[in-house]
């Protein structure tokens, strides 16, 4: 018995595979004339990488890698035994020659086969007949070439188009009279190529030194990088050389009409795959150089793909000269997956073993949402990276480069800020379920420098949420974050790791600004970082409709001056507030971005709308898992290259959502429900004094104030008659209108303040807002006159804690409201301010909204909310922490510390979403019962548990009800610094320690946590050498500008360039909501009224007619972001309601005069001939056909003159005046 023949043959006698191929082939056993017993034969398919080099500076000794311990470990497929025929006890072997065929699937992600100088990656399909006990085994092996996927269509550095770069310099001392030379280089197409291609480019030259000539010339560089330990080598290649145009002293050229030819067999970009130790890189090298040898030297980075896919259709690749064809079937998350995992018993075919990450790290909610994010596994740890060598390094570096920047000239500062940006892309992806959402937020980083780099990027989060997930990967390794205190390892930067490890760093800078940190990204390197954070979104006013939003820019805040005034001491600007030297802004963009939104709801989705940008909707239908929940996918339609305003997204629902609870239960048993509900109810309009603050700041200034004079006016024309009101402005310091308090709303008074709203200009300076707000507050009240502040502005302030805190304070005096307006409102100051002072909090999106939130906002500062809210839980004993509860997180507590006091949860609003969390140990409530005092008594709602509203263990309402007790928390801390110190430090150490042990227990960011990765260490940088930090620049919000250098800015932290108007604005088309004007193109017919003395009556050409007609020479004060979303009936049915309106008395009334008559087109004449011949009141004929014709003829917008025709009727019936019916009926027969 003898084994003759063991080999293993593939049906491609080449050997070589495309990464995600079939290996197919055969083991060929060929047995003597005796049959070999045996236990099984095994296929194994593995790889390896090895790097190795000697170190003439250390005796000679080699660097070598151990494969077995690389951050890339063997690829390993499951055995898989063959069919051999089976004996009693072992199988057996025939004689003769036996094949036993296999088919086995390449992983996707694996790196490119490689053979370099100093390392190599290689790939072996090994073989091995296991013997019996005693027996030898036997073994082969074959060597295969794997070609890793680079797909061009896929990769974000590769879709750049038209790449380009400049470079500059003085070729002598600079002591010398010498001008530059330098060149501007750029290719004609994507930055992304494939082997075999021509990539065409352009060159500018100029010589503006004392050299006689220069010379250019290009080449393609191939940079391979082998890393061992913390160590690295690089070698270069030089795989191409062309020469250009000579340029003569005083001269320019320009090098055009050639190409560089990509060779054929190069190795993709990066090996296509994730290698720890070898990766290879591409870029053009450009030098000018001068006769006698001098040089400038600058590299624009290539990558070098092995194909242009498409996702699921047939992709093609080249290899060796040979186009293959390779059909993948890899879904994206735009699709629907359905996969079966089952494998066919019997087959011999390997299965492929891949390690997950963080189990795959994005999961779809179980049986809610086909396609959605979910956030698994605890986050992990802090590990800080700064130190006090480098800090000191940077200061130096960034106080140079900073004066150098002041100094420079316009063309000089524009080079200076052409430095490579390492932040290559930004991926935003948000599952949102009715109103709460999980938010994946995917930042690709890349070196290009030539040293070490530690890279700062501020970016703006939801302050309604809180960072749940923080990860790196680097290389193929995966650096999870992990939350810890801030401040224990402080002021490490310059600390050490291992080659293959990473600092890591993310903390919230304010609930709404979160910071990373990535340091030691050596150069070439790459870093993909993962942020996931969980929010809430909110309601339309008014509505159900679903307001999602995902900050994507930060508006730039200046600091306060010094101390200020609060009580009875003095405050300093609070710790936590950005300093705005911190934040680099340009005007350019930074890096694309895209946006998925994947929304879900119970009940059908009418409409999903975006106010802020051009969006793609794919309205996917029923969820069959899920019956009556329904679900669409909004997308950007393309990538986009500004990120300078906020991403808005109206979710409209075809029917009302009724109230209902929310439920999920994880797998230890824990129970987490949330109340839905937006209440609908009306009570009697309460007396009020309104002090409208308005923001004038420069921040304010171009659409920002536009904004603001047209939400002025319509707050003021919407007065009721019985009021009181003043307006503050402010700036760097305040103006109030009427001096010596509020006014009574008269004729006089509104004419004023409508002259004032007219001349409001952005003209006072920074925005202080602790010193008019301090004011107001000191206000004696009038009696009977409840006081309501509403705060008009963008929320470019840092002091925020200070403010809330203040406004909390005095809450007992009255209600503050806040509106926001600007592409990139303050989130956390505006609703931070809302909720402090009991108020309500809403945003200006667009100028289609203006009305409807503005008019919204003044309702809920007339009608009385509804106070001492209370919930209880039906079928389950007190839960152990509730959302409000400030203590007692996961501590048995009774029913008088939760929820039982008013000040737990906030008042109630009319038409304004309310969000209850309760968490329960090991049981789930039937229901709840929420009850809420107001004027007219006691008003219940209650609620059952229906298995419709489980949303399985996404751990989705978990972590909001912690993030809410954590905002509460913080809430309270800003209320701390106005108490007396021996009061102040003991609750500043209760609620940072209730913070913290909620924060650590729940893997959350918060003022006093932060995610960091637990690679650092505490020894020093090898050779203390320190990375050189490299910040981000944040591109400015859309139409914001600042104060110019120069103006007088004592009160402002910093100088900052003024940022322009552009005009292009990317906005979604139709995305304005607007409503057809119905029955306006009918004329009345001539009747004769059946009471009175009336004859026929003569009409005239309807003003909507006419304003169609002459559109051009017809003013309007709302101009639409975009006038081809909006129909022009739309426009001008607004600027004729809006004339109108403008005629109302302050009392409430109209007047019987012929600019009346003629808006409404009826003949003057002929309405006084009605109040003459009935003996009507003509103030009350009047009001009652303004009443009719908003009614009629101006429906749609029954939200903008809903408070006037209130207004007027409340006039009506205060004068008691007879024939009210008589007057409605002729005034409908007027105006059919």
């Amino acid at each position: 018995m003898g084994l003759r023949i063991f080999e293993i043959e593939f049906d491609n006698p080449t050997k070589t595979f495309l990464a995600g191929q079939n290996l197919v082939g055969k083991v060929v056993v060929e047995v003597d004339q005796i049959e070999m017993k045996v236990q099984e034969l095994v296929l194994r398919l593995w790889g390896k990488a090895e790097v190795s080099w000697v170190d003439p500076k250390k005796h000679k000794q080699p660097k070598t890698s151990r494969p077995k311990t690389s951050a890339t470990p063997e690829i390993r497929i499951s055995h898989s035994r063959d069919h051999a025929t089976k004996g009693n006890d072992d199988l057996t072997i025939p004689p003769g020659r036996n094949a036993y065929p296999f088919q086995i699937l390449l992983p996707t992600g694996i790196p490119s086969s490689f053979e370099g100088e100093h390392g190599h990656v290689k790939y072996f399909l090994e073989a091995t007949i296991k013997r019996p006990s005693g027996q030898y085994d036997h073994n082969c092996k074959s060597q295969i070439y794997v070609k890793g996927i680079l797909d061009l269509n896929s990769d974000p550095q590769a879709q750049i188009d038209k790449p380009e770069m400049s470079h500059e310099e003085l070729l002598c001392c600079l002591c010398c009279k010498n001008g530059p030379v330098g060149f501007n280089f750029g290719i004609l197409g994507n930055a992304g190529v494939l082997p075999g291609d021509e990539m065409q480019f352009l060159a500018d030259i100029y010589n503006m030194s004392n050299a006689r000539e220069v010379y250019i010339k290009l080449k393609l560089i191939q940079i391979t990088t082998y890393h061992v330990d913390h160590v690295y080598k690089v070698e270069r290649k030089e795989l191409l050389k062309l020469k250009g145009p000579s340029v003569t002293r005083g001269g320019a050229g320009t090098w055009a009409g050639e190409s560089v030819h990509i060779p054929e067999g190069l190795p993709p970009s990066r090996l296509a795959g994730r290698c720890s130790l070898i990766s290879v890189d591409y870029s053009l090298e450009i030098t000018v150089e001068t006769h006698n040898k001098k040089q400038i030297t600058a590299q624009l980075p290539i990558i070098v793909g092995s194909g242009r896919g498409g996702g699921s259709s047939t992709v093609k690749y080249r290899m060796d000269h040979v186009e293959i064809s390779e059909s993948f079937s890899s879904s994206t998350e735009d699709e629907d997956m359905e996969e079966d995992d089952d494998d066919e018993e019997g087959s011999s075919c390997g299965s492929l073993e891949i390690e997950s990450q963080d189990e795959m790290f994005i999961k779809s909610f179980q049986n809610v949402v086909e396609s959605g994010l979910i956030y698994g596994g605890p986050p992990l740890g802090r590990n800080n990276i700064n130190g006090k060598c480098k800090k000191r390094v940077n200061e130096i570096i960034e106080t140079y480069e900073e004066n150098k920047r002041r100094n420079a000239s316009d063309d000089e500062r524009s080079l200076l800020h052409r430095l490579p940006v390492p932040l290559k892309s930004v991926k935003i992806e948000a599952a949102l379920v009715h109103v709460v959402a999980q938010v994946q937020v995917t930042q690709i980083y890349r070196n290009e420098e030539n040293f070490p780099i530690q890279v700062v990027y501020f970016f703006p989060v939801d302050s309604n949420g809180a960072v749940t997930h923080f990860q790196a990967e680097i290389e193929g390794r995966v650096v999870k974050g992990i939350v810890k205190a801030k401040g224990k390892e402080e002021n490490t930067q310059c600390s050490s790791t291992k080659d293959d490890e990473i600092d890591l760093v993310g903390e919230e800078e304010t609930p709404d600004i979160f910071k990373v940190s990535i340091g030691r990204l050596k150069p070439g390197q790459e870093v993909k970082v993962v942020v996931g954070y969980v929010t809430e979104a909110k309601n339309d006013a008014d509505t159900h409709t679903v307001r999602f939003f995902l900050p994507t820019a930060i508006t730039p805040r200046c600091l306060p001056t010094a101390k200020i005034p609060c009580c009875n001491s003095f405050s300093q600007r609070s710790k936590g507030s950005i300093i705005m030297p911190e934040l680099q802004m340009t005007e350019e963009s930074v890096a694309p971005l895209s946006i998925k939104v994947i929304a879900s709801m119970q009940g059908k989705i009418k409409s999903v709308e975006s106010p802020s940008h051009k969006i793609v909707v794919e309205h996917k239908g029923e969820i069959l898992q899920k019956p009556m929940w329904y679900k669409s996918i909004a997308t950007l339609e393309g990538l986009t290259t500004e990120m300078d305003r906020d991403f808005v997204l109206f979710i409209k629902p075809e029917e009302s959502i009724k109230a209902r609870l929310y439920a999920e239960t994880l797998p230890n048993g824990s129970s987490a429900v949330m109340s839905y509900f937006v209440p609908s109810f009306k009570l009697d309009e309460q007396k009020m004094e309104l002090i409208i603050v308005v923001d004038r700041s420069e921040s304010m200034s171009g659409r920002n104030i536009e904004i603001v004079k047209k939400v002025l006016k319509l707050l003021l024309q919407s007065l009721p008659a019985d009021c009181y009101f003043n307006v503050v402005g402010f700036g760097n310091h305040h103006h109030f209108m009427f001096k010596g308090g509020s006014k009574r709303c008269n004729d006089q008074t509104l004419k004023d303040a409508i002259n004032y709203a007219n001349k409001i200009q952005s003209d006072m300076g920074g925005t202080e807002l602790v010193a008019p707000l301090q004011n107001i507050y000191n206000e004696s009240m009038i009696s009977g006159y409840f006081r309501q502040v509403l705060i008009i502005s963008d929320g470019a302030v840092c002091d925020a804690n200070t403010i809330i805190g203040l406004v909390r304070m005095n809450a007992h005096i009255g209600r503050t409201l806040t509106l926001g307006v600007g592409s990139a409102p303050s989130h956390h100051l505006l609703e931070g301010i809302a909720k402090a002072g009991n108020g309500t909090c809403a945003f200006i999106d667009s100028d289609a909204n203006i009305h409807k939130q503005t008019l919204a906002q003044l309702k809920n500062a007339l009608q009385p909310s509804l106070t001492n809210i209370k919930i209880e839980w039906e079928g389950v004993q007190q839960p152990i922490f509730q959302e409000k509860t400030l203590d007692g997180y996961n501590k048995n507590i009774n029913s008088q510390n939760t929820l039982t006091s008013h000040d737990k949860i906030s008042p109630i609003f009319d038409g304004t979403q309310v969000l209850i969390f309760g968490v329960f140990e090991a049981e789930k409530p039937l229901g709840a019962k929420i009850m809420a005092d107001s004027p007219d008594g006691t008003l219940t709602l209650g609620m059952k548990l229906s298995a419709e509203n489980d949303l399985g263990a996404t751990k989705m309402l978990h972590r909001l009800a912690v993030i809410k007790s954590v905002r509460e928390l913080e809430l309270e801390e800003c209320v701390t610094q106005f108490l007396s110190r021996p009061r102040r430090e003991p609750e500043l150490t209760r609620i940072k320690e209730a913070i913290l042990r909620v924060a650590i227990a729940d893997g959350i960011s918060s003022k006093y946590t932060s995610f960091t990765s637990p690679d650092g260490k505490s020894s020093n940088y090898e050779d203390n050498m320190c990375n050189r930090m490299h910040k981000v620049p944040l591109q400015y919000p859309f139409a914001y500008s600042v104060m110019k250098d120069g103006r007088d800015n004592q009160k402002c932290c910093a100088k900052i360039g003024m940022r322009q108007e552009r005009p292009k604005l990317l906005l979604a088309h139709g995305s304005a909501q607007h409503f057809p004007l119905n029955g306006t193109s009918k004329r009345p017919r001539k009747t004769s009224a059946s009471t009175g003395k009336v004859g026929k009556i003569k009409r005239k050409p309807s003003p909507l007619k006419k304003v169609r007609r002459e559109r051009n020479t017809i003013h309007t004060d709302i101009e639409p972001m975009d006038t081809t979303t909006m129909e022009d009936v739309n426009v001008y049915g607004l600027d004729l309601l809006q004339r109108i309106i403008s005629c109302q008395n302050s009392e409430g009334y109209f007047s019987l005069n012929p600019v009346f008559a003629s808006l409404i087109s009826l003949e003057l004449a002929l309405l006084k001939q009605d109040a003459e011949s009935n003996e009507w009141d003509a103030r009350a004929w009047a009001t009652t056909l303004a009443i009719i014709f908003f009614k009629t003829k101006l429906a749609p917008f029954e939200s903008i003159w809903e408070c006037v025709a209130i207004k007027s009727q409340k006039w009506i019936l205060q004068n008691q005046l007879n024939s009210t019916d008589a007057m409605n009926s002729r005034a409908e027969e007027l105006l059919k």
